[in-house]
């Protein structure tokens, strides 16, 4: 508070805290009944643009980049965290939608201070503390994903005794140009080794510290996805030597969330690069793309390939589709049931096939 004083002066700092009260009381008061909250798995999740809410109008409006997220598609075009919401928002928790946060600039004045400091301002799910653009630096500095998670967790601490908190980031710090790149060519493979280990450091000091707060919530750490099988790069490194430079670097970041999991009996390692071979294939063995389609039905057939419309695994801004959510959704309940006895009910495939071909709309909470 002190250095917050020093640097606005009295008169400024009370212009601050009535901004910040007026943002307060300008927000929609999240509607949860306590004890519906508390019966159900309450989840929260940490991460980048991966779980940010896809129907979030503030951070991403209609209007943001070349194109909206999901073009034409956009209202039906869903990241995992809604499909779970709408698929089993009876029996998992991710919080009213609604919306929360400050500005950053605001956010950042504020650090040091009881006062909230949430931020971006956006339009999701409570619980959800991802942000679009984000890396591990945001763990604790930056956007504080953990800093604010905990503060969440740590005014009601009986609903996240058996809890859920899901980590998913990375892929901006290690995945994407210009590391994949270094990697590929192998023109700086020890610092994007380095930039691997920092990330799983970050993650490790995240994990102990809801673990010291919140020793039996349930933690979920999802491995990084190769960006060499992503489909806009499927044009890239069509030959072995770069291809096995990129997933050594893969697989190391993946082998430092598993030696977190394999101490703890309350922590799950989500293998994002199986799951996505399971769906989807790989490269064979020269580099080529060798995808297969997976078929959801007779109308609904998903390719690899890039485009707004449902039968592309990828969107055209380059995220994950709804098919691929969809299913990335259906499998998590069935890696809790797996590793926390948890009893979900699974979501079938006949099931995710109604999601993917009715028309949802968009999300109800």
């Amino acid at each position: 508070m002190r250095k917050l004083i020093k640097f606005l002066g009295l008169g400024a700092l009370f212009s601050v805290v009535a901004a910040t009260v007026a943002v307060a009381v300008a927000l929609p008061r999240p509607a949860e009944d306590p004890d519906t909250a508390h019966r159900l798995l309450a989840m929260a999740t940490v991460g980048d643009s991966d779980t940010h809410g896809y129907q979030d109008e503030i951070a991403l409006p209609d209007g943001d980049g070349p194109r909206p997220r999901g073009g034409v598609h956009r209202a039906t075009t869903y990241q995992w965290t809604e499909v779970l919401d709408r698929l089993r928002g009876n029996e998992i928790n991710l919080g009213p939608r609604t919306v929360s946060g400050m500005p950053g600039r605001l956010s950042h004045l504020l650090e040091g201070t009881s006062l909230p400091t949430r931020s971006p301002r956006k339009h999701d799910h409570l619980y959800n503390f991802a942000v679009s653009g984000n890396g591990c630096d945001d763990l604790w500095e930056g956007y504080r994903q953990v800093p604010n998670l905990l503060k969440l967790m740590d005014r009601d601490p009986a609903k996240w005794r058996h809890g859920v908190v899901v980590f998913r980031i990375g892929v901006k710090d290690i995945a994407m140009m210009p590391f994949i790149e270094q990697l590929a060519s192998g023109s700086d493979v020890p610092g994007v080794h380095a930039r691997v280990d920092r990330c799983v450091a970050e993650i490790g000091k995240s994990v102990a510290a809801v673990r010291a707060r919140h020793p039996d919530t349930y933690i979920v750490l999802v491995g990084l996805f190769n960006n060499a099988h992503w489909a806009n790069y499927l044009d890239r490194w069509q030959s072995p030597e770069p291809l096995q430079r990129i997933a050594t670097a893969v697989n190391r970041y993946d082998d430092g969330l598993k030696r977190i999991a394999v101490a703890d009996k309350r922590i799950a390692f989500f293998d994002d690069q199986a799951w996505f071979a399971k769906l989807w294939g790989s490269r064979a063995a020269d580099g080529r793309p060798a995808f297969h389609t997976l078929s959801i039905s007779d109308s609904l057939q998903v390719t690899n390939t890039t485009g707004d419309a449902p039968v592309h695994a990828t969107l055209e801004d380059g995220h994950a589709g709804v098919v691929w959510n969809a299913k990335w959704a259906q499998s998590m309940v069935v890696l809790l049931n797996a590793s926390f006895g948890l009893n979900l009910t699974p979501i079938s495939d006949d099931e995710v096939r109604r999601f993917l071909t009715e028309s949802p709309g968009r999300p109800s909470r």
